[in-house]
């Protein structure tokens, strides 16, 4: 994580930091927290992080991320990710943190969770959307690109209102969705109007967004070559 944008949650008397950064200051207008997904260690903080500083989670996980356990007999089970599951009990993450969670409902891709500050008894609610269907280090089409930020953009209509974006690490599948968002931004403020320079403005977005998160931020040329052909779609659709 580069220090001058990484996200640090007080506890007690120390700092703790999460594998997470502030991304798009001074180059695109949205708010944006690009984030690994929280190891086990990391998870109480996750949550009063999330708790200080509300935020839309967009979950870009599959089962396939997470470990596997295997079953007696051969089989695997499938791994599940650190979202709690609909149950009457709050989650608590201990005394210290002093945060407690619940999922409240859920829907195909969209749920709702409330989470607890136990020493002042205040519940926020968080919404998280979840899309399981982008494969790690892998691309999807342009057009499931598309209806993913249009999806997102309607359950986060306003762009003051910050989003909290992880895969696994954070910087794949995570800097390829805020690219694409940053892109669309551009082309719909008239700052990015035609193909001609196409591929430099992706490249200069990326080498700029690369210094707020890290250099895997977007992570192979084939990520590079979705962000073009959704670029390319949207300019044709705004014609």
């Amino acid at each position: 994580c580069p220090k001058a944008t990484v996200v640090f949650v007080q506890v007690a008397d120390s700092l703790r930091y999460l594998h997470a950064n502030r991304v798009g200051e001074g180059i695109f207008q949205r708010k944006i927290i690009a984030s690994q997904a929280p190891t086990p260690n990391d998870e109480p903080i996750f949550w009063k992080y999330l708790f200080e500083n509300p935020a839309v989670l967009i979950d870009l996980t599959s089962a396939k991320d997470w470990p596997c356990l295997s079953m007696v007999g051969g089989g695997v089970i499938l791994g599940e990710s650190f979202y709690p599951k609909l149950e009457p009990f709050w989650t608590s993450f201990g005394q210290e943190i002093g945060i407690a969670i619940k999922l409240l409902e859920e829907t195909k891709s969209v749920s709702t969770y409330a989470i607890q500050n136990f020493h002042t008894n205040e519940i926020k609610e968080l919404k998280c959307f979840h899309f399981p269907s982008w494969p790690d280090h892998g691309v999807v089409s342009p057009d499931v690109l598309k209806n993913l930020i249009e999806n997102i953009e309607e359950l986060c209509p306003d762009p003051n209102d910050p989003l909290l974006v992880h895969c696994m690490a954070g910087v794949g599948r995570t800097g390829c969705l805020v690219c694409a968002l940053a892109l669309k931004e551009k082309i719909l403020s008239g700052e990015i109007t035609c193909e001609d320079n196409l591929d430099e403005c992706i490249a200069n977005l990326i080498f700029a967004l690369r210094k707020q998160r890290g250099p895997g931020f977007v992570w192979n040329e084939e990520q590079f070559d979705l962000l073009r052909d959704y670029a390319v779609l949207l300019l044709k659709s705004f014609e």
